[in-house]
């Protein structure tokens, strides 16, 4: 179960743009001559280093793992013929699938049992603090 979350692109966005960074460092050394250069050089070499930093850091913080994750509702049917309705996560530990549950349909929205899930599995991974905050905005609150 591997799934694009928004902390795994930016993390690939990242180091296509440190790649980016790095030919464009190499073709201005090509460059000989103009004084400008030398100014563009050291930021160009800024810019990567930051670039590959941040990545990194967001690679080991291991946000973009929490964000993988997968929710989803199961029916159960009862001896009397009624039906109820449960939050479910799977994500995968060690090559294994678990499967958690995580409450009542009627209690909670999707949003409410993501994120409940993206707790349990912080926890269980050791992750300190996940602050995911919504599609596409992730990073330390501040």
């Amino acid at each position: 179960m591997v799934h694009k979350t928004p902390t795994g692109e930016r993390i690939k966005e990242l180091r296509a743009e440190s790649r980016r960074l790095g030919a464009a460092l190499i073709a201005a050394s090509k460059l000989d001559g103009l004084e400008d250069l030398g100014d563009l050089k050291e930021r160009l070499r800024e810019r990567r280093e930051a670039a590959k930093a941040e990545a990194a850091a967001l690679h080991s913080s291991g946000q973009a793992r929490v964000e993988d994750l997968s929710v989803f509702r199961v029916k159960k049917e009862t001896k009397k013929g009624k039906e109820h309705e449960y939050w479910h996560a799977a994500w995968m530990v060690e090559d294994k699938v678990r499967n958690v549950y995580l409450g009542s349909c009627k209690k909670m929205s999707r949003k409410d049992a993501q994120e409940r899930a993206r707790r349990r599995k912080a926890e269980e991974l050791g992750v300190e603090k996940p602050f995911y905050r919504g599609p596409g905005i992730s990073g330390p609150p501040g």
